[in-house]
């Protein structure tokens, strides 16, 4: 007999085993109530897994197969496979709006995030997810335009493989993260617009690639750090528009043969710097 068979089962010994006992109507009220649990059952969890699925429709994430998909201002991604983010003024509709969401952190293939909003033809809100310290592939990151809140996060300090990080007009707030400094393969740091406070990270000087330095418009205050000019191959750095006071330090003048455009508050400013390098001007 065919062990598949309906009625019959197969045991250790491979033995086929029917059962031929009748079914009385005790029984089949058994059978029927258990049918019906078991309906009950499949009905609940049908319910739960609707739940679950509209959860995972809330949060932008979706999972075919193997393949998981990140929604980001209405586009959808692939976490896998995709390699560039980038939603411009060229290809996002008017009035949208979105957040930056935690599941960012699943990209670990992106090379480049650019919300670029030049003419604010969209929203972007909400602040920079720790998250973002995964994307161990990324060469650029670049949000403008925009109205981030919070604060950079030091896992910024582990995109040891970006070259440019530009975070511009927007309203981040608090402090230049210390961790800036292991970004050492980056060329540019753009961090005006914002409302970032405090000193300017010692730590900036291990950034010997950097040719651009922009962090004007800002609150920043204290020192122009001397470390600045460990940064050999500097040839523009704009300070101006903060709360910045002291010199610009003499390490500036002659250890930045490249320096051409250094911008600062100068005397008749309400918190000036004393600008003594040749190329050194007041904003």
């Amino acid at each position: 007999m065919d062990p598949d068979a309906k009625g019959s089962r197969t045991d250790q010994d491979d033995t086929p085993f029917e059962d031929d006992t009748p079914v009385t109507s005790e029984d089949q009220d058994e059978t029927e109530t258990g049918d019906c649990n078991t309906c009950i059952f499949g009905m609940v969890a049908l319910a739960i897994c609707a739940a679950v699925i509209s959860v995972i429709v809330v949060v932008g994430v979706a999972a075919t197969g193997d393949t998981v998909y990140v929604e980001v201002f209405g586009t959808t991604f692939d976490v896998a496979t995709t390699t560039e983010i980038s939603v411009t003024d060229q290809n996002s509709l008017r009035d949208s709006r979105g957040t930056i969401p935690t599941e960012i952190g699943l990209f670990t293939s992106l090379t480049t995030l650019a919300l670029h909003n030049a003419k604010l033809l969209f929203q972007l809100s909400g602040s920079i997810p720790s998250e973002i310290g995964l994307l161990t592939s990324l060469t650029w990151l670049w949000l403008q335009n925009d109205q981030l809140t919070g604060t950079i996060p030091s896992e910024i300090g582990l995109l040891t493989t970006l070259t440019r990080l530009t975070l511009i007009n927007s309203t981040l707030s608090e402090s230049i993260p210390s961790e800036i400094g292991y970004l050492t393969a980056m060329n540019q740091l753009w961090l005006f617009g914002n409302q970032l406070n405090g000193r300017i990270p010692s730590q900036i000087g291990l950034l010997t690639s950097i040719t651009s330095l922009s962090v004007y418009n800002n609150q920043l205050s204290g020192n122009v750090p001397t470390e600045i000019g460990l940064i050999s191959k500097l040839n523009r750095l704009w300070l101006y528009d903060n709360q910045l006071s002291g010199s610009v330090p003499s390490s500036l003048c002659s250890n930045l043969p490249h320096l051409f455009d250094a911008k600062v508050d100068c005397a008749e400013d309400p918190f000036p710097v004393e600008c003594t390098c040749i190329g050194c001007k007041c904003a």
